[in-house]
């Protein structure tokens, strides 16, 4: 056989480069994305993959190497080779059996891609530029100690993952592997991180979307979620599994192969969290995955609860992580809320959890200064600002509203105002998502023409000088009736700690809201600053 890289441009003999698939072998090489790709460089590979899996029944010819222990001859294959029936069809020199046995020689450089059509299986040459070396290939290249840390990325959360790439310093991490479910995140990330592009069957433009918790899109992305961690186990390698709205703080492996007596490690929420999840390959976490995978299937069936499901069904060795060190979000937010909270905690992960949406993530990672991005220049722009220092507490999605409409009518971008926490809260100030639990406000910050600023947004260095100036130096407009001029306000939120800001007083014999909007008009100034709206 031909052996793979050589690049060989030999003519090939009779039963060189000669491959031959059981159903069993078509299935697992196939997996759930329906279809995988072959040619001349890449069949032993291919069959090294399939052939790692004791269940798979497969043989190889005139050759045999050694893979995970596993010795394959081709003599194996020989008292097979006739079983074919006389209803195979010749398509470019591959035989198709309609009784579900692949056979055939690829004796030239062409790429084709095998698929799995209506039950049946068929052979396509391909052009495709998105075509890679074998799963198993791709996972044997990049296991550091037989270990793999693993995420999924689609367009509509590339930028999630970015923050966590970069915040989390992954590239660091040389066992890090990327499944893109979709051919724009595979291009834009293929040149800089190990990545992999997954055939879904879902529609491409799909993909291009943030799908919130709960969505059948979500479900959707959970269940390929399943299925790739089921073929990494499968093919024998151990993985740390983490979701893209992880932050790994510092390196979690030797704390991990600390417990060898567990099938799984997770990060604790009432139970099992699939977002953080350390699998050691061994039949019985095989055998757990395939049966969540499973589970997942039914209607309306979260990720997390077909594992947890299958963890109790299959009496699957695990232990949930120590809140101390791996918190879930909830954990976090009770304890911190902006970035200068964080004085002594020992966490290794920060897990962006408890609150569904982009918007109400991002904010949580801006406001804790573990926002890595400058996406369409939100930082680096030079835009007009309002700020306002008050808003009632009571009311916040009243306040916001009324915010919305003063932005949108000066075509300025709301920073967000400190907020003080309830008096409940040990903490003094609050982030926005604490006043909307999971949700953060999402259909109210929807009504803003431009995107909303977490609080701490001039303290982010890419934000111009002179922008930062204008926000520490600009006076402060007062539409109050009690208003007293010439007087430096004062604030003892952190964020602004540099400012030097005087209360301009305006008269106002109208709503606040329109003097607010008349006087904004006229401001030539970059950073508008009001005391309150009410």
């Amino acid at each position: 056989m031909c052996l793979p890289f050589r690049n060989s441009t030999k003519h090939c003999k009779e039963d060189q480069d000669s491959f031959f698939f059981s159903k069993d072998a078509l299935d697992l090489l196939l997996g759930w994305d329906n279809q995988f790709v072959i040619g001349r460089s890449r069949i032993d590979n291919l069959l090294m993959g399939v052939c790692a899996n004791k269940l798979s029944n497969c043989s190889l010819l005139d050759s045999s190497f050694v893979t995970n222990n596993i010795h394959f001859k081709h003599s194996t294959h020989r008292k097979r080779k006739h079983r074919l029936s006389k209803e195979d069809t010749l398509w470019n020199d591959i035989q198709f059996s309609r009784h579900s046995i692949v056979r055939g020689r690829l004796c030239d450089a062409t790429t084709r891609r095998v698929l799995r059509e209506n039950g049946g299986y068929t052979l396509a040459k391909t052009e495709d530029r998105f075509s890679h070396v074998p799963l198993y290939v791709f996972l044997s290249q990049h296991a550091v100690n037989n270990t793999l840390l693993m995420m999924i990325v689609d367009s509509g959360y590339i930028d999630l993952w970015r923050n966590s790439y970069y915040s989390g310093h992954l590239a660091d991490y040389p066992n890090l592997i990327v499944f893109c479910l979709d051919q724009q995140s595979y291009a834009a990330l293929n040149k800089k991180v190990p990545v992999f592009l997954v055939n879904v069957t879902q529609p491409q433009a799909n993909m291009t979307a943030f799908a919130n918790q709960q969505s059948p899109l979500f479900k959707q992305k959970m269940r390929n979620k399943l299925s790739l961690l089921l073929q990494v186990l499968t093919f024998g390698f151990n993985v740390l599994y983490i979701d893209s709205d992880v932050i790994l703080l510092k390196d979690p492996f030797p704390y991990l192969q600390s417990f060898p007596e567990f099938d799984l490690l997770a990060q604790r929420d009432d139970n099992i969290c699939s977002g953080f999840m350390y699998f050691v390959s061994n039949p019985r976490s095989i055998a757990m995955m395939t049966r969540a995978y499973q589970i997942v299937q039914k209607p309306n069936m979260r990720d997390q609860i077909a594992v947890n499901n299958a963890v109790e069904e299959k009496k699957t060795s695990y232990a949930l992580l120590p809140m101390n060190l791996f918190p879930s979000g909830g954990k976090f937010f009770s304890r911190y809320q902006f970035f200068w909270d964080r004085t002594d905690d020992t966490f290794f992960i920060f897990h962006n959890n408890y609150v569904r949406g982009k918007f109400g993530k991002e904010l949580r990672f801006k406001e804790m200064q573990l926002y890595a991005l400058d996406v369409n220049h939100e930082y680096s722009g030079v835009r007009p600002y309002l700020t306002v220092e008050r808003i009632d507490t009571q009311h916040v999605a009243r306040e916001l509203a009324k915010l919305a409409r003063i932005a949108n009518a000066l075509n300025r971008t709301l920073v967000l105002p400190p907020l003080p926490c309830k008096k409940k809260k040990k903490l003094r100030w609050c982030n926005l998502c604490t006043f909307d639990k999971f949700v953060c406000f999402s259909r109210e910050v929807q009504k803003f023409a431009n995107p909303v600023k977490e609080s701490v947004f001039f303290t982010n260095p890419r934000v111009p000088p002179a922008i930062v100036r204008e926000n520490e130096k600009n006076p402060i407009y007062s539409f109050d009736a009690n208003c007293k001029s010439n007087v430096v306000y004062a604030s003892d939120f952190p964020a602004h700690k540099n400012n030097h800001n005087v209360i301009n007083c305006v008269p106002c014999r109208k709503k606040k809201e329109a003097c607010i909007i008349e006087e904004g008009l006229k401001t030539k100034s970059l950073v508008f600053k009001v005391l309150s709206i009410d």
